[in-house]
């Protein structure tokens, strides 16, 4: 008898925790300042590690609710835009200020703490943490 209420109240607590942890969608989570902690691919192969060392340790990319983002490198500066997330929170697809070319990068993984996108054509994958 007492493992049977048991068993109940861990079925009510389970059940409650799953619906109170409700998931974040991809547009929720990816509006945050992120940082580059990670750089790979053929198309990132021209970086040495004296390049990569100053882009994870002050280029940063942030997203806005309202569908912009900023981002911020020693080499570039800041650039300004827009972006869009597809239906099926898979790809990000961004827009330079100024510019009428759209970009399209792959999302291969985004939490709470880290966004990873890909760019097949151009065979690079980046990895950014959430700062």
């Amino acid at each position: 008898m007492k493992s049977t209420k048991l068993m109940v109240a861990l079925v009510v607590l389970v059940t409650i925790f799953m619906i109170g942890c409700k998931g974040k969608s991809a547009k929720e989570l990816i509006v945050k300042k992120w940082k580059i902690s990670d750089i790979s691919g053929n198309g990132a192969k021209d970086l040495t590690d004296s390049i990569k060392k100053i882009l994870y340790t002050t280029a940063t990319m942030e997203f806005t609710k309202e569908g912009k983002y900023i981002t911020t490198d020693p080499q570039s500066g800041t650039n300004t835009g827009s972006y869009t997330l597809s239906a099926d929170g898979k790809t990000l697809i961004s827009n330079n200020e100024g510019s009428t070319v759209k970009d399209s990068l792959d999302i291969v993984e985004l939490s709470a703490t880290k966004f990873i996108v890909s760019n097949k054509k151009e065979d690079v994958k980046i990895v950014f943490e959430a700062k």
